[in-house]
């Protein structure tokens, strides 16, 4: 449902100036990504004792209060998993605070589930790789979500087409900086269904769109729930055209901002000197 702003700008800079400098991190975060758990919240902005998660559950009910954030009615996690187990997204006075020049705003809706747990994996991965710079010896310059990370392009005869990866990401580290396109996978989809996307980015590839200012193309990986969806995803890769297959790689979940921040997935032509 769209609609007016139910504020007026006063209002909102008041509420800009009542947020504290956690609860406005909260917010560009839940801005980036569409949609964060209660859980993963706590991971990026609060420590793990008793008192931090108490200070959680206070800041994101005052968000909600203030319709910066919509808490979600689905839960993760059943009845018992507390405020962790509740989804938030912007409300309008996020948006608002986000931004403050859009004609109409929009309220909300409830995802299908599936819609959700591929959101949820998207910023999962985010929140991985959060966690693992604090403790290393990268730094994660961005992290595009969708629609942001998507690409525009010329296919043959001049038609436009779009590549919409799940997420885009740079990586820097002392010597280089790495990029990579996201796939994140649910296991729910046909190895034919891998294969096409595959067969996308070559076509974009191909158009030079993305190479043409340092001549750099990300590599394209999909993150695999499981060792055997993996696999399985990787059978499928094996099908694209040879000359185009290293661009491609599968991980697993729990290994995925490992292997993305220690640069064995990256070949020369797809690095660029941080210097």
């Amino acid at each position: 449902m769209t609609g007016r702003p139910y504020t007026t700008s006063k209002r909102m800079e008041s509420l800009r100036s009542q947020l504290s400098k956690r609860q406005h991190a909260i917010l560009n975060d839940v801005a980036r990504l569409g949609i964060l758990s209660g859980q993963q919240v706590r991971r990026l902005h609060f420590a793990g004792d008793q008192a931090s998660r108490r200070l959680a559950r206070l800041d994101l009910a005052e968000l909600v209060e203030w319709d910066v954030l919509v808490r979600l009615g689905r839960r993760i996690g059943g009845q018992h998993s507390g405020s962790d187990g509740y989804c938030y997204c912007l409300g309008v006075a996020g948006q608002r605070l986000i931004d403050p020049d859009r004609r109409r705003y929009r309220r909300p809706w409830e995802p299908a589930a599936a819609s959700l747990n591929h959101a949820l994996s998207v910023s999962e991965l985010y929140v991985d790789l959060r966690t693992a710079e604090r403790g290393g010896s990268f730094r994660l310059v961005r992290f595009d979500s969708e629609p942001r990370c998507w690409r525009r392009y010329s296919g043959p005869g001049g038609s436009r087409l779009w590549l919409k990866p799940d997420a885009f990401t740079v990586i820097e580290t002392e010597d280089f900086e790495d990029r990579f396109f996201i796939e994140t996978d649910c296991g729910t989809e046909r190895p034919a269904r891998i294969e096409s996307k595959a067969r996308a980015y070559i076509s974009y590839f191909q158009s030079g769109r993305e190479q043409a200012d340092d001549d750099i193309f990300p590599i394209i990986v999909f993150v695999a729930p499981t060792e055997a969806r993996r696999l399985e995803i990787s059978h499928a890769l094996d099908r694209v055209p040879s000359d185009y297959r290293h661009l491609f790689t599968a991980v697993r979940a729990d290994r995925a901002a490992l292997l993305l921040c220690d640069g064995s997935l990256v070949g020369g032509n797809q690095r660029e000197d941080a210097s």
